[in-house]
């Protein structure tokens, strides 16, 4: 796997600046998040939506579980060949992570 870049302790815009390898340094785990999270958890998705993915709109990494992170995770579970259900759980992590849709 590819090293992570150490903005962890940085302000979400700052880290927002960051192009990450294969982590924000929000989150390293694989929990299931869903529309209504909110945290470190969803900062990580946001980040790792905007700058790995390739989600073609950006998302405003703000930590809260919306409509429009919603959207970004079904385009990345539909362009993966996953169920689109909005779910981040583990394969829709490891997607995230390592996909370039």
């Amino acid at each position: 796997m590819l090293g992570t870049a150490s903005v962890a302790s940085a302000s979400p815009a700052a880290a927002a600046a960051v192009v990450p390898a294969d982590s924000c340094g929000y989150y390293s785990g694989t929990a299931l998040t869903q529309r209504g999270n909110s945290g470190p958890r969803v900062y990580e998705i946001q980040c790792l939506l905007n700058w790995y993915s390739g989600y073609p709109v950006s998302v405003t990494p703000d930590g809260d579980f919306g409509p429009a992170t919603e959207r970004g995770v079904r385009w990345l579970q539909s362009c993966a060949g996953l169920t689109v259900d909005g779910l981040v759980g583990t394969n829709t992590w490891r997607a995230l992570r390592t996909s370039s849709c």
